[in-house]
């Protein structure tokens, strides 16, 4: 499976420590069973991306809903984990 793995970037391209440890960990879990995981920032989300068949956002905040319900719209599986 392929899964996008978003995760928000503040104003100055850094990320948040707690949210970029849960990510880290999704990833490695995810990878650990044989699937491909690309990292993706909410503030460059445009639409889903057609190989993508799961989007896991981290945290309620910013674009997070609309990637979350673009995707399910979209026909995929979309996890939200805050």
């Amino acid at each position: 499976m392929k899964i996008a793995l978003y995760l928000s970037q503040g104003k100055n391209g850094e990320t948040k420590g707690r949210e970029e440890a849960i990510g880290a960990a999704l990833k490695a879990g995810f990878e650990r069973y044989g699937d491909k995981v690309v990292l993706r920032f909410t503030h460059e989300f445009t639409a889903p991306e057609d190989e993508i068949q799961l989007a896991a956002v981290i945290g309620i905040k910013g674009h997070s809903k609309r990637i979350f319900d673009e995707h399910r719209r979209a026909g995929r599986h979309a996890l939200l984990v805050d």
